[in-house]
């Protein structure tokens, strides 16, 4: 709410303000058709939460955060698997994901610890912790669906294999059986 002119922002206004500037980076760092799609996800969040009630499945907080975690990873790990994004702290970690191969969740983890431990400092311990329970759930889910799918098997047929492993164990950095 602001204070000088008694108006108050909606969530999904909050939602998409917030996420103008992700939406540049996006454009510049990771490329049009990705921020195209993840477009289309902001604006279906910006108008699900705009028009669809709260929906409040238990009295008990840490079933409603596991589940909130749940949906949210299959949500964000669904778009990315299909090269888009809900916006937000995604944008960074897909961009450096795919420039310097770091791990995604490893940088949302990051980032959204900086956020979690602002957010305790803010509202208290029990809404961080809880707030901590329902991402750790969030990027088991997306690690599930989008992380996994990412690994690759090779195949390598020849006479003297433990060269091949050796090299590929040392050098590269990747597990092999032979």
């Amino acid at each position: 709410t602001s204070a000088s002119t008694g108006t108050e922002l909606s969530y999904g206004m909050v939602y998409l303000l917030l996420n103008i500037p992700t939406i540049y980076i996006g454009f510049r760092k990771i490329g049009k058709n990705f921020t195209l799609y993840s477009i289309v996800s902001i604006f279906t969040v910006v108008i699900v939460s705009t028009v669809v009630p709260p929906l409040n499945l238990s009295d008990d907080i840490i079933i409603n955060c596991v589940f909130g975690g749940i949906t949210l990873g299959y949500g964000i790990g669904g778009l990315l698997k299909i090269g888009a994004s809900s916006g937000g702290t995604d944008f960074l970690g897909i961009w450096l994901f795919e420039k310097y191969g770091l791990d995604f969740n490893r940088i949302n983890l990051v980032i959204n610890s900086a956020i979690i431990i602002a957010a305790t400092y803010l509202y208290g311990t029990e809404i961080g912790l809880y707030t901590l329970l329902s991402f750790c759930v969030r990027q088991l889910t997306i690690d599930q669906i989008f992380i996994n799918n990412k690994k690759i098997t090779v195949w390598i047929i020849g006479k003297d294999l433990s060269k091949v492993s050796t090299y590929i164990n040392q050098k590269l950095q990747h597990g092999t059986t032979i």
